[in-house]
């Protein structure tokens, strides 16, 4: 079954044996007490699955606050030993109510609820880490990235944006992600062209054009020192991927 990228969050887990999952053109793997978190927009492929394991897909549009954190990065939580067994009955409640003719919307989304706190150690190990880093700072750095990447690729631009000094922010960034503001604002043009080139019919031209490069030749340049391809070779060998997954419940 083919999934909508843009309409739903997903969580998958191994129950039994190993998996992969490419999630933005990076690999993870499935395994049992890791809970894999795919968010809306996120180009995703299961390349291998686990011998026994769930997939759950949540609109974007239900009032679960769970996906939504875009910082969790890598985008996995791990499920405690001593909260497995809470889990595992959670989700059995979860199977029983979406087996009805009429589930009950409202029970569904506090079980979701219930099996996402079961992982809350992991998350707030995570928002520890990076207490410290001034996150509300990086976070709204992070939105004007997202709003200006393919106008702006200068870093002085985000400087100003911000009213912090170049090395400042610099400093903020590697804390937080391990990144430079420039090297974050190359992994989100790079990010963006092979979804473009996986996902659309644009000519490699076209996709330099549509990121705001004004030559295309430095594009496939710029593309090929990221990756060691060419913008066609990627495409021949990773073109059109899709989110295929066996949907368990949905």
């Amino acid at each position: 079954m083919v999934v909508d990228r843009r309409d739903f969050n997903m969580l998958l887990w191994a129950t039994n044996g190993k998996g992969s999952h490419l999630i933005d053109h990076a690999e993870y793997e499935i395994v049992p007490g890791k809970l894999l978190l795919v968010r809306v927009g996120q180009v995703h492929q299961v390349q291998r699955y686990a011998s026994e394991g769930w997939v759950i897909l949540i609109s974007r549009d239900a009032d679960i606050n769970i996906c939504n954190d875009e910082l969790l990065v890598p985008p996995f939580l791990l499920i405690a030993s001593e909260q497995k067994e809470i889990f595992k009955m959670l989700f059995g409640s979860l199977r029983l109510e979406l087996s009805l003719v009429a589930p009950r919307a409202r029970l569904i989304e506090n079980l979701l609820r219930g099996m996402w706190l079961c992982c809350e150690q992991s998350v707030a190990q995570l928002k520890e880490v990076y207490k410290s880093a001034e996150l509300e700072i990086f976070r709204q750095f992070l939105a004007i990235l997202e709003e200006s990447y393919i106008e702006h690729k200068e870093v002085s631009y985000y400087s100003d944006r911000m009213m912090l000094p170049v090395r400042r922010l610099n400093r903020l960034t590697r804390t937080v992600s391990g990144m430079t503001v420039y090297e974050l604002l190359q992994e989100r043009v790079l990010r963006e062209s092979k979804t473009l080139l996986n996902t659309t019919r644009l000519s490699a031209k076209e996709i330099a054009f549509e990121l705001g490069f004004q030559d295309p030749a430095y594009f496939n340049r710029f593309f090929k020192k990221e990756t060691n391809m060419t913008p066609v070779d990627f495409r021949k060998r990773y073109g059109n991927t899709r989110a295929a997954v066996s949907i368990k419940i949905i």
